[in-house]
């Protein structure tokens, strides 16, 4: 007999941050993984790491301003009103392409957490380049660590504080 299908509530993170690069983005040379890739395995080890902003991240609120004071790409808005509503798209996009594979033993309670890796064009066309489905959650700075234990809090008090209340009401 067919299961019934099961049905997913989705979170978006609004505290998401965007990991910047120490160098200029340029096709001249493929082979620097400074200029292309942003993760702190590669940037940590670059002279210009920190260099623009703590740690190469910006929170959400901090890439809008930037964009919107941005000579070169000016663009009020463009974060709130295109980028980040594009993100969602793309995540509930994923979500429903797997639904099938989710809660594979049919738990009434569970979770699942994943990280999701995008590129925004100079257009500001919003690419996904991967999700992880064990994202990794240790930190790379002081900085990095408040995001990360802020984003578990939060996962905590939605997921599990729900039906397991911390003693004492959290």
């Amino acid at each position: 007999a067919p299961t019934a299908k099961q049905t997913y509530r989705t979170y978006f993170w609004k505290h998401s941050y965007v990991r910047t690069s120490s160098k200029p983005y340029s096709l001249r040379d493929l082979k620097d993984r400074e200029c292309h890739l942003t993760n702190d395995a590669v940037q940590k080890h670059g002279t210009g790491y920190g260099k623009y902003e703590a740690g190469n991240k910006l929170t959400l609120p901090e890439f809008a301003s930037y964009l919107d004071n941005c000579d070169d790409c000016r663009e009020e808005g463009v974060v709130f009103d295109r980028i980040v509503p594009r993100l969602k798209e793309l995540i509930a996009e994923t979500i429903v392409a797997v639904s099938d594979q989710l809660n594979p033993n049919g738990h009434r309670f569970c979770f699942e957490q994943f990280g999701y890796d995008f590129m925004v064009t100079d257009t500001f066309e919003v690419l996904l380049l991967e999700v992880n489905s064990n994202p990794f959650l240790g930190t790379q700075s002081p900085r990095h660590g408040a995001l990360v234990s802020r984003m578990i809090e939060d996962a905590h008090r939605i997921a599990v504080y729900t039906v397991f209340p911390p003693r004492g009401g959290g």
